[in-house]
């Protein structure tokens, strides 16, 4: 598979999980006893590097597209998961009070009011989520892949061919730093509010 097939596989993972987590995490977020059951889990959980669980699925997935889109998958959601409930659980009284006087119904609330909200957190913790994912995925690519940057520079080093080794590391440096470019411009573009 190459560089650019890897990057789309990415980039799918991380739109899942971002999707999945701001839905089910303002849903959890919004009910109060769901947050008082669901959010010390989930803290314990997103704590644990998404580095020592990388092994392990790559072993157990039965192809490796399946286990980095696993890995990709996983170390976007459960930051973000947390991110979302703790995002709706403390949203300031008067939004939603103000939703309340105009007479709105709890799910057009949670998605034209609580979600636009919270953008400009989701977006502002983009950049580290993006790097994690990444970092997860090429270290993947290092243990069970045939392709993949992780893989080339795995190779590189086990010949001792330093140059190489070090070209794939600056260009894996240099797509967070894109990314992290696209990302701005995008919430530039898109959430002109702040708060």
């Amino acid at each position: 598979m190459c560089t650019k097939e890897r990057l789309f596989q990415y980039g799918v993972g991380v739109f899942l999980a971002l999707f999945f987590a701001v839905i089910l995490g303002t849903l959890v977020g919004w009910v109060p006893r769901l947050t008082n059951a669901i959010y010390p889990v989930v803290k314990a959980i997103s704590t644990v590097p998404p580095l020592i669980y990388t092994s392990y699925i790559v072993l157990i997935m039965p192809t490796f597209f399946l286990a980095s889109l696993t890995v990709v998958f996983l170390s976007v959601f459960w930051g973000s998961f947390m991110g979302s409930i703790n995002n709706t659980a403390f949203v300031e009284k008067k939004v939603i009070n103000s939703a309340k006087v105009l007479n709105m119904k709890t799910l057009p609330m949670l998605f034209k009011i609580i979600i636009p909200f919270n953008l400009p957190r989701i977006i502002n913790n983009l950049p580290i989520n993006l790097a994690t994912a990444l970092m997860t995925l090429t270290a993947a690519e290092m243990i069970g892949a045939s392709s993949g940057m992780g893989y080339y520079v795995r190779v590189a080093l086990t010949y001792a061919n330093y140059t190489k080794a070090i070209a794939g590391i600056i260009f894996i440096g240099l797509v967070v730093s894109l990314l992290n470019i696209i990302i701005g411009a995008l919430k530039k573009e898109f959430v002109t509010w702040e708060y």
